[in-house]
């Protein structure tokens, strides 16, 4: 005899238990994807402000805007995905982003 089980594949329920592992395999491949970012925030495109999802990891949870100073005007800071720069709260405002509408506002 030479070890070898030649009627493994033929026995029973060993197609359903290969399905199963293929199937795990694929929910899990499944839930990282949907685990990602769906955070939106506001963006600029065409002079009009549009809700978008922030793509990326889901470590995305602050919105920028920009700040209106007075006799200063409006900052340059670009609404979008993302926490502000450090020591910016004069030219970049921030709010928590959540997955229903962008927190970011217009100015």
């Amino acid at each position: 005899s030479s070890g070898i089980n030649a009627e493994w594949p033929l026995r029973p329920g060993y197609r359903q238990s290969r399905k199963m592992k293929v199937f795990v395999i694929l929910i899990g491949v499944f839930s990282a994807v949907s685990a990602a970012n769906t955070n939106k925030c506001k963006e600029m495109t065409d002079g009009s402000l549009s809700d978008k999802v922030c793509h990326g990891d889901s470590t995305v949870t602050h919105c920028t805007s920009p700040v209106f100073a007075e006799y200063g005007g409006m900052s340059s800071q670009a609404y979008g995905c993302g926490e502000c720069p450090a020591d910016s709260t004069a030219t970049c405002a921030d709010c928590t982003a959540t997955d229903d509408t962008g927190c970011n506002t217009k100015v």
